[in-house]
């Protein structure tokens, strides 16, 4: 590994763990909330029984936590540490593409709490974390575009 790499690398794991641990302490209820409460919503109208309290979403007796590694924040954070570490992109591009990711991690959630309503759990969890590398594929794909490295 060439020396630069090296050090944006260890940049990146700085930036990422430091960023991610301050996100953990964050209260983010309000936030987890309002996600529930939008996914119920939508999920209302695609037919389901939906029951909200709070950050807990309940989908055809299948309850979903929504927390902070579920809201769209990790994504963010995975964006900003590839910029910062390698020098890539602007804050238009980070304010733009963090907009972007919310709005796809609204999607994820969805799916994700939908298939969980209509396969159950075991199904769900496998989705989920399925729809985790996506995510984290979308964000290196971003980050991979606006450095110009493909």
């Amino acid at each position: 590994m060439e020396s630069g790499y090296a050090e944006d690398f260890v940049k990146f794991l700085v930036v990422f763990f430091a960023l991610f641990a301050f996100i953990h302490l964050l209260d983010v209820s309000l936030l987890t909330s309002f996600l529930a409460g939008l996914e119920g919503f939508l999920l209302s109208s695609l037919g389901f029984a939906t029951v909200v309290s709070n950050s807990l979403l309940t989908v055809n007796s299948i309850s979903f936590l929504v927390s902070v590694d579920c809201s769209g924040l990790v994504l963010i954070v995975l964006l900003f540490s590839l910029f910062v570490s390698t020098g890539v992109g602007s804050v238009r591009n980070f304010v733009f593409f963090s907009a972007l990711l919310f709005l796809f991690n609204i999607a994820r959630l969805l799916l994700t709490i939908e298939v969980g309503g209509v396969f159950g759990f075991g199904v769900m969890e496998a989705t989920h974390i399925f729809l985790w590398f996506v995510d984290s594929g979308v964000v290196f794909a971003i980050w991979l575009c606006v450095g110009g490295f493909i």
